[in-house]
């Protein structure tokens, strides 16, 4: 018992500091194994892209010269590869108009790996990005298997030790562990306006609702739209928003199973008391008497047989 009770103390602080190291220690692993593959997919999504864009160019080129009609083009070598340039170049800017992804080169950095492993142990995930290496997705596998109960179980431990001082000093006061509830219930109300504002002010300023609505489905480990829209920085702050979200939640929750326990006890029905040992029947000892014969012998009689 006495070595038990320093590892409680120490265990919520342990626990939070081995998922520090463990979310670091995943984010280096997915810097070694996919920054090296990406890369040399992004170079040949790049090599790609040129081709398709000078084939493009070359298609287009052809067709304006080879189809125009009652018109006398005299054109050499050297002004169809300007006009094919520029058309290269033409068709460039227009796919910057359009809404679809471009790999970048240094996706894969620290920050982004920290914030896909980050997503992992809260099981909140990222729609976009995902290893594509062997090595990749077999860590993430392992790496979640053992890490989403770390990480749930660190919050829980840590929100049951901040919640055990309180259940002592409030022992049997319903009124008063209502109130708190109440109180952290309204806290993670505004925890969550409070992520929203944030990204209405610097990622979604287009409508505050999107904003709540991501900080609040985020809050729940569920994904949205508008989050695989994020920068690096912005999803860093909804993943550390969220995480406290989860712990704020796990509070309220163990609150509300001490109030339902509470609830049983008062529910349960009263015991009878013992009586008093003077009220309570008992009967009486037997008493013996010694008697002597005429020859001396002794022996013991019950006085109630008498």
């Amino acid at each position: 018992m006495e070595v038990l009770s320093p590892l409680r103390r120490f265990l919520p602080f342990v626990l939070l500091c081995l998922s520090a190291i463990y979310l670091i220690v995943g984010a280096s692993a997915f810097v070694y194994f996919e920054k090296p593959y990406h890369e040399n997919a992004v170079r040949k999504w790049n090599l790609n892209q040129a081709v398709n864009r000078r084939q493009q160019a070359r298609q287009i080129s052809s067709r304006i010269f080879n189809d125009t009609k009652n018109l006398l083009i005299i054109i050499d070598r050297d002004q169809t590869e300007r006009v094919q340039g520029l058309l290269v170049n033409a068709l460039k800017q227009y796919e910057g108009h359009l809404d679809f992804y471009v790999p970048q080169r240094d996706e894969w950095n620290f920050l982004y790996s920290f914030n896909y492993a980050w997503s992992l142990l809260i099981t909140l995930g990222h729609g976009r990005r995902s290893p594509q290496s062997n090595g990749g997705q077999v860590f993430s596998y392992f790496y979640s298997v053992i890490g989403v109960p770390l990480v749930f179980g660190t919050l829980a431990v840590l929100a049951y030790a901040l919640l055990s001082p309180f259940i002592r000093l409030t022992h049997d006061k319903s009124k008063r562990k209502v109130a708190v509830m109440v109180v952290m219930a309204a806290l993670y109300l505004v925890w969550l306006f409070l992520i929203a504002l944030y990204l209405y002010t610097y990622t979604l300023p287009k409508s505050f609702w999107d904003s709540f609505y991501t900080a609040t489905l985020s809050a729940f480990t569920i994904q949205t739209q508008f989050y695989n829209k994020l920068s690096e920085t912005s999803t860093f702050v909804v993943l550390a928003g969220s995480t406290i979200a989860v712990f704020l939640a796990l509070f309220i929750l163990f609150i509300l199973s001490e109030l339902y326990n509470l609830k049983s006890e008062t529910n349960l029905p009263t015991m009878m008391k013992d009586e008093p040992e003077s009220a309570s029947p008992k009967s009486d000892p037997p008493k013996f008497t010694m008697i002597v014969d005429e020859a001396g012998d002794s022996k013991l009689a019950d006085v109630r047989k008498e």
